[in-house]
């Protein structure tokens, strides 16, 4: 009974609201146009797939359908039907139902490699989307705003010299490739790279206690968020180290404030302890956005060129 309610109130939002939907100077990208991310269909004309419901005996989400979305310049809000999941007895993140989900998110369009393409910033990771329609004219929008931070003068998106940096390891994927590096007069910053020398991570090591507190103020501000603190602990039993850490999640923005105290072995304290801290900052939609610009990239090596 609750879900017939629930969906007819849908309804009768998105009716009531049809007359705002058409308001959008953005709505002539999705009538009559598909966008997609790999081989999936993510939106059809102004409305979003989603899968039907639920199957139990097999466990699965099954089906397709459409739901109609409201589309304003700058959002959009959508229903879909998604599975919930649980971790069960043997740690494995299991589907155990289905749930209707309503939420409003932001969108860009812009050009990337001179193609049109579609950001839509969900709140559990942002994706790019694609046309087969490559002749599509977009007018380019800037909804989402970047918070930026600087780490040993360099932030995310930068490009950097390759003069500066040593690297440590290459990662091949299957359509891109990411270099793990460090700087050479400072190997305490961490730079991932990507594209030849454009910065897609950054980490900063060996920080003393007393700078803590000021990181965490800066942080917390800029975020307009508090962190989320995790004291001192193992994360299992038979671990040999335990964690302590401060973690902040916003609009694409991951940063974390982490320190390890190693509790193995006591002949191997003073060979593994660390008493500093580590910062870690990850951008979630420059990622999207990098790893599509520069995708199909051939393939690197530390031994062979």
């Amino acid at each position: 009974m609750k879900n017939i309610i629930l969906f007819s109130l849908i309804i009768l939002f998105i009716s009531g609201c049809s007359t705002k939907k058409q308001e959008s100077n953005n709505i002539k990208y999705f009538t009559n146009n598909v966008w997609m991310q790999g081989d999936k269909i993510i939106l059809k004309g102004d409305s979003i797939y989603s899968y039907k419901y639920y199957d139990s005996i097999n466990k699965i989400m099954v089906g397709d359908t459409l739901f109609p979305l409201i589309i304003s310049d700058s959002t959009i809000i959508y229903k879909k039907i998604e599975g919930i999941r649980k971790i069960n007895n043997d740690n494995d993140l299991v589907l155990i139902k289905d749930t209707v989900v309503i939420d409003t998110i932001k969108y860009d369009f812009c050009y990337i490699n001179n193609k049109p393409k579609l950001i839509l910033y969900f709140k559990s990771y942002p994706i790019v989307c694609y046309t087969k329609n490559d002749n599509l004219k977009i007018t380019v929008t800037n909804n989402y705003k970047p918070i930026k931070f600087i780490m040993g003068g360099y932030t995310i998106g930068d490009d950097i010299d390759r003069d500066l940096l040593k690297t440590r390891g290459v990662y091949n994927y299957e359509t891109y490739t990411i270099e793990d590096c460090e700087l050479i007069d400072n190997r305490n910053i961490s730079i991932k790279i990507i594209g030849y020398n454009i910065i897609y991570s950054l980490e900063r090591k060996n920080i003393p206690d007393f700078r803590v507190n000021d990181i965490i103020k800066v942080i917390n501000k800029k975020l307009n968020q508090q962190a989320v603190y995790s004291p001192m602990q193992k994360w299992s039993d038979d671990d040999d180290y335990e964690y302590e850490f401060y973690r902040w999640s916003k609009d694409g923005i991951r940063m974390t404030l982490t320190k390890s105290n190693y509790v193995g072995e006591t002949s191997y304290k003073n060979l593994f302890n660390n008493t500093e801290w580590t910062l870690s900052y990850d951008d979630d939609v420059q990622k999207v956005i990098l790893i599509e610009k520069y995708k199909n990239s051939s393939p690197q090596s530390t031994i062979i060129k």
